[in-house]
């Protein structure tokens, strides 16, 4: 009956997209994720036989939902279902759909060859031994080299090593901003010492070209290779005031989204990559960037600021004035670098950001009040209204954060009694990971979460079940 339910709505969407693939594997997976792995392993050689049927929609949705099975939560995950740290048995077990995924690489569809990709890249080692066929797809004009990228990297170093130089040279001046953001990703995957300084090299060369977005992917790049001896070039990037317009007849058209900031301008690229380096040497520099007129400049400057631990914490204040800034991004920023630095002495400035008219701030704020420490314990109470907010994603991290106050375990029966039956299974699934370390408290709920054991969403099962 999946089967047959999986072959009729593929042949239902009017299109190959990823958003209606998803919508139908995992409505259909929600049905089965909660039986044992030797059941899920039975669905996917069903769903791989799936892959012969000549409707491209039904192939393409087939793979999505053995793309999902490789990641699901729940018991599918934990007994190791397609995972290459779990033995042949689980390896022979992946062996048949990624044989059967390869031969869609070169498929005349391109949609299906992304979505091929995908899917091998969550294999293991069953998907590894097609690495080589992935990284044909890397050059060339066939496109899917942003998939290919992501898959290589999902399949961990080994899968791409033979293939640094062409991310460093190809990729990372590629016209797409996702290949270039998922090549930059990519190397910092790369942990052979020898690779990664040869990639280094190659990417140090790209730093000084006259085309802003490969400034812009190199700085980026420089950061996740954590190559350390840039600095004094990354340094240099921070007074580049270009921004990449190249991409936007393409978002007009509606053919791509707008670009993330470190793909389209080099300060932006560079304070991140100046944050991920840790380099506490350019404190200042960085700090100075908060006052900059562009909002993305600021926000890259804040979330630098948030890594560089006590040399970060010297310039809280600064910090500290962007949560009145402009732009939501921002003030968003500021509360997690805040956070990350343990600002303390903010935690009222913090706090009178639970009422901010940007649901992802208010988000922001109440995440960070669980780094602070006693001063945000006695503002505990605060917390309390925003279990109620509108928005699901305040909901969640208001639940998340009374977790991490022992003083909140007198709390749990208002938790268990008013928000365990929340619409939105993430908001439940942290109401039932806070309840788990409210001890005695928590476990005065056994029975109401044991009903959660039979929830729709997998993710709530799982909780429920630890």
């Amino acid at each position: 009956e999946f089967l047959e339910g999986l072959r009729l709505l593929s042949k239902l969407t009017e299109s190959l997209t990823a958003a209606g693939a998803s919508a139908i594997s995992k409505q259909l997976e929600q049905q089965i994720s909660a039986v044992d792995v030797a059941t899920v392993r039975a669905f996917a050689g069903g769903v791989t036989s799936l892959l012969d049927d000549g409707d491209p929609r039904v192939q393409y949705v087939s793979m999505e939902t053995l793309r999902q099975f490789a990641q699901a939560e729940g018991p599918a995950r934990d007994d190791g279902f397609l995972d290459k740290e779990h033995g042949p048995e689980v390896t022979r077990t992946a062996d048949e759909p990624a044989k059967k995924l390869s031969q869609f690489l070169a498929a005349s569809s391109r949609e299906l060859t992304v979505a091929a990709c995908r899917a091998l890249g969550c294999l293991g080692c069953a998907g590894e031994a097609y690495a080589s066929e992935i990284g044909e797809l890397l050059t060339g004009s066939r496109g899917g080299q942003s998939a290919a990228i992501d898959a290589l990297a999902a399949l961990g170093p080994a899968a791409l090593g033979e293939f640094v130089e062409t991310l460093a040279t190809e990729c990372l001046v590629h016209p797409s901003p996702c290949t270039r953001l998922a090549a930059a990703e990519a190397l910092g995957v790369v942990r052979d010492e020898t690779q990664r300084a040869r990639a280094a090299h190659l990417v140090l060369g790209l730093v000084d070209s006259e085309e802003i977005h490969v400034r812009s992917a190199a700085a980026s790049a420089l950061g996740f290779l954590g190559h350390s001896a840039s600095v004094d070039e990354l340094a240099r990037l921070l007074e580049d005031e270009a921004e990449d317009l190249s991409w936007t007849p393409l978002q007009v058209g509606g053919g791509i989204a707008r670009p993330p900031m470190s793909m389209r301008k080099p300060a932006c690229a560079a304070l991140l990559s100046l944050g991920r380096l840790k380099a506490k040497e350019e404190a200042v520099k960085i700090a100075e960037m908060t006052s900059s007129e562009d909002w993305e400049v600021r926000c890259c400057a804040a979330q630098a600021l948030g890594q560089l631990e006590d040399k970060g914490l010297e310039h809280d204040e600064q910090l500290a004035t962007l949560l009145d800034d402009v732009a939501y991004r921002v003030r968003e920023a500021a509360c997690a670098a805040l956070a990350a630095l343990g600002a303390e002495s903010h935690v009222g400035a913090v706090v009178e950001l639970f009422t901010d008219t940007s649901p992802r701030v208010r988000q922001a704020a109440v995440t960070a009040l669980a780094s602070m420490g006693e001063s945000g314990a006695e503002l505990l109470s605060e917390v309390f209204p925003l279990l109620q907010d509108d928005a699901s994603i305040v909901r969640a991290a208001a639940a998340k954060t009374l977790g991490a106050f022992s003083q909140s375990q007198g709390f749990a029966s208002v938790l268990a009694t008013t928000m365990l039956g929340d619409p939105e299974p993430a908001v439940r699934r942290e109401v039932v990971n806070t309840l788990s370390t409210m001890g005695e408290y928590g476990a005065a709920f056994e029975e109401e979460i044991a009903e959660l054991l039979k929830d729709p969403s997998p993710s709530v099962r799982s909780a429920a079940a630890v």
